[in-house]
């Protein structure tokens, strides 16, 4: 069996078979802190994560059906575009609620279901030094930054 093991944010171009994941599948760079292991003789391709995985988005589904993610317990990967509003909104509000509301003063109070010019305002918080701005590179259970969901979301708006 073939592994090609890849540490660190997995930068590099890996061809896998004729694919190469990064600059064929990927638009932006992978943006977690995961480690690959790639097994590249399977069909799918099979990459194990250890750690929290962050992608952008991929080019097709077709694509993304090349490839099989097996993840290590306690371990993860998001693909951001395949979130809804809805699901970003969620992650954005229960990361506020643990790290601006968790000794239980509300600084402000995120609606449960907001509008669109809402949802806007939220990511102006996140990216113009807003009650949000200074949270905005840490990350969540999901390692994933809250500037990217902000990123994410302005793009679905």
């Amino acid at each position: 069996m073939v592994k090609k093991n890849i540490g660190g944010s997995g930068l590099s171009a890996i061809d896998v078979g004729s694919i190469a994941v990064y600059k064929k599948l990927v638009y932006s760079q992978h943006k977690g802190e995961a480690t690959f292991n790639f097994n590249i003789i399977s069909d799918p391709v099979r990459i194990t994560i250890s750690g929290n995985a962050v992608f952008e988005e991929f080019k097709t589904r077709e694509d993304l059906k090349k490839i099989e993610f097996i993840c290590i317990t306690g371990s993860c990967y998001t693909i951001l575009s395949d979130l809804t509003t809805s699901e970003i909104y969620l992650r954005i509000k229960n990361f506020y609620d643990k790290v601006l509301n968790s000794d239980g003063n509300k600084i402000a109070i995120l609606p449960s279901e907001p509008s669109a010019n809402q949802m806007l305002d939220l990511v102006e918080q996140i990216n113009s030094r807003g009650f949000l701005f200074y949270a905005r590179r840490e990350k969540d259970e999901y390692g994933v930054r809250l500037e990217q969901y902000a990123t994410a979301l302005k793009k679905k708006l």
